[in-house]
């Protein structure tokens, strides 16, 4: 089994990026997409800052297979496991070809399959997120 994290600098760079930018700004956006149902400027912006996240990973794809290269990365673990469930939060990865395959890529894996949460897991997930701040208000 290839090792998670690439040996030459710019490789590692590139997965150190896709990480923090996958925690810090695609995951948040997406928290927040969860959790603000009626504030359309916050959806707005949140849909935005998904959008530049994903415009950033089509480019980084450019003609690889993986964001380093050829090889499966740490940086697909973590980026795998948000963009494969944007479409069920209802942002399209249509307009974002290299991203769909990759998604679809990862999403095919045996491995992925046996680790990925079912659709009443992830609806789970969701309702967790969307009461923790009034469950935050009350203590």
């Amino acid at each position: 089994m290839p090792a998670l994290r690439p040996k030459t600098p710019k490789a590692l760079a590139i997965v150190r990026m896709v990480q923090m930018v996958t925690m810090n700004e695609l995951l948040a956006s997406m928290i927040s997409l969860i959790r603000e149902t009626k504030d359309v400027q916050k959806q707005e912006s949140a849909n935005a800052q998904v959008a530049k996240v994903l415009d950033f990973f089509e480019s980084l794809l450019c003609n690889s297979v993986f964001f380093a290269g050829e090889q499966l990365t740490l940086a697909e673990v973590v980026a795998g496991s948000v963009i494969p469930w944007l479409p069920n939060n209802d942002i399209s990865l249509l307009t974002y070809p290299k991203l769909q395959v990759w998604s679809e890529r990862l999403t095919e894996r045996h491995s992925w399959q046996n680790t990925q949460p079912s659709p009443e897991e992830f609806e789970m997930f969701k309702r967790r997120f969307r009461i923790l701040p009034r469950v935050r208000k009350r203590l």
